[in-house]
């Protein structure tokens, strides 16, 4: 499969999402009669959340998984949004409630509890995308999102990313193979849209409606 291999400082990264065929199946997104914020997210809102999110910042490593982890980032982003910041703004300004929620917020090693399995999405992905057999680095988002419309998604600390000398981990090890169809099955996909790309509003009434959106682009030399 195609790909390309860039740089950011001293780490070298494998990007080879290739771009998803039409299917007529899809449905087209199409964004609600009401206008677009002028700014979103507002500016305290980043100051306050931002801080909370940034233990869930994933890292694909060299490998050219960029599918599973752009998919299992929106998905634990949609969770974060969920569990975090709606029952903040439900405090609707109470700064003392509010310091006390950032307190307890879920962040670090407990936020890295709940987050889902890259590892199982990149897989589903290759079983699900448009190419035969499953032994080549990289897939398509339609690919990604298929294999969890199908199978749900375990966590990533059931079904974790991690190198095992140069081998990186294809199933569940000993623990995770207990189970982890059951816990795939709570983290289902629920009903999907495919945007507009040609159109910027779409992708920003997409964004404000449910808070992330999956996308593939193709990046250039420099």
């Amino acid at each position: 499969m195609p790909s390309a291999t860039i740089e950011f400082g001293k780490q070298r990264k494998e990007l080879n999402a290739r771009p998803d065929r039409l299917d007529l199946r899809d449905r087209p997104y199409r964004p609600p009669l009401r206008p677009i914020r002028p700014r979103f997210p507002r500016k305290e809102h980043i100051q306050i959340f931002l801080p909370l999110y940034e233990d869930l910042i994933l890292d694909q490593g060299k490998e050219g998984a960029c599918t599973g982890f752009g998919l299992a980032a929106v998905i634990n982003y949609q969770y974060w949004f969920r569990d975090v910041v709606e029952p903040m703004l439900a405090l609707d300004g109470n700064k003392k409630a509010i310091e006390a929620f950032v307190r307890d917020a879920p962040t670090g090693k407990k936020a890295a509890e709940r987050l889902v399995s890259p590892r199982m999405l990149y897989q589903m992905a290759k079983l699900y995308d448009e190419w035969d057999g499953e032994d080549y680095s990289g897939s398509s988002c339609r690919g990604a999102m298929r294999g969890w419309h199908h199978h749900g998604v375990c966590l990533e600390k059931t079904w974790p990313y991690r190198q095992r000398g140069h081998e990186f981990e294809d199933r569940p090890d000993e623990k995770g193979r207990i189970g982890w169809l059951e816990e795939a099955a709570d983290r289902p996909l629920g009903a999907y849209y495919r945007i507009n790309t040609k159109s910027i509003s779409d992708m920003q009434a997409a964004i404000q409606e449910v808070h992330a959106i999956y996308v593939s682009a193709h990046v250039h030399e420099g």
